[in-house]
This record gives C-alpha cells, sequence and structure tokens, in this order.
C-alpha cells in the first residue's frame, strides 16, 4: 500500500470520526432529588418534573406518552420521587427548548 493511499485512508476515518460526532445528540445529565411530579393531558408534555439542583435553564423535564418506555420512566421518577432518592435525568432541550428525559438513573 502507499503512502498516499494510506494517507487519503486516515483523512477519510479522521474526518468521519469527526462528522458523526457532530451528528450525535447532545444528551446532559442533570443529578438532583425531584422536588415535584406534574401530570398533564396526552401529548402535552404527559409528565413533567423539576430537580431541587435546577434543569440547566428549563422549567421543568418531562416525558411524552408517546415516548418509548414511558410507564417505566414515570414509575422510576415516581418512586424516587416518593422515596427521596436521588435521580440523573438525561435530558436533551428539543425544539421548543424544554427538557426531554431520554434517560433516567436512580442513585443512592
Amino acid at each position: 500500500m502507499n503512502s498516499r493511499l494510506l494517507t487519503r485512508i486516515m483523512i477519510g476515518v479522521a474526518l468521519l470520526g469527526c462528522s458523526s460526532s457532530l451528528f450525535a445528540q447532545s444528551e446532559t445529565p442533570m443529578t438532583g432529588k425531584l422536588t415535584s411530579a406534574f401530570g398533564s393531558i396526552p401529548g402535552n408534555y404527559a409528565f413533567r418534573v423539576t430537580l431541587d439542583t435546577g434543569l440547566g435553564g428549563c422549567s421543568w423535564a418531562y416525558v411524552n406518552d408517546t415516548d418509548g418506555y414511558y410507564q417505566l420512566y414515570v414509575s422510576m421518577l415516581l418512586s424516587a420521587y416518593l422515596s427521596g432518592k436521588s435521580v440523573t435525568l438525561y435530558i436533551e432541550h428539543d425544539t421548543n427548548s424544554f427538557c426531554h428525559i431520554h434517560e433516567i438513573s436512580l442513585n443512592n
């Protein structure tokens, strides 16, 4: 393999790595205790929570009833709220600048 071809391959791999990170979703972990839980009508940010540490510019974070694992996420959030356990919410600012919950971790 000549050095020119090897250089082109290395540049291509480097560019591929850079471009894939540009299109990756930017999830922000936020850790704290839940201070409120609110249920709304379907399709209107159905289940909303707030953290004692804030949510990085959002008033609340939400899970929609159409999201996969909606029932699991609501169950986890309610159990953390009622037990006073800390949670880590992995949120993403949606197109309306609201915080959409993508993942949840219950902490000790």
